[in-house]
């Protein structure tokens, strides 16, 4: 389950999901690498540029130059401790 948020250069993005190198594995069992929750977080600020140059994976086709600093991180509570990504 995630949230986002985005105003003017401002955006964050904040997700609960069922722990780090889960993949393809249901919530509702216990996965075979021990993981029982995970959080996750990215803020990001864009400095210049447009947006809307931002809204796919390719920089290919863009007319200006844009630059986004963010930070992520992860929290995924495993075999009774916190592990930190």
């Amino acid at each position: 389950m995630g949230l986002g948020y985005r105003k003017g250069p401002l955006a964050a993005q904040m997700v609960f999901h069922d722990g780090a190198n889960s993949d393809n594995t249901s919530f509702r069992d216990s996965p075979a690498n021990g993981t029982d929750y995970g959080f996750s977080g990215r803020p990001e600020y864009t400095v210049f540029g447009d947006n809307k140059q931002y809204g796919d994976f390719t920089a290919r086709h863009n007319k200006s130059d844009m630059l986004v600093l963010g930070l992520g991180g992860d929290v995924t509570g495993a075999d009774g401790e916190n592990r930190y990504y």
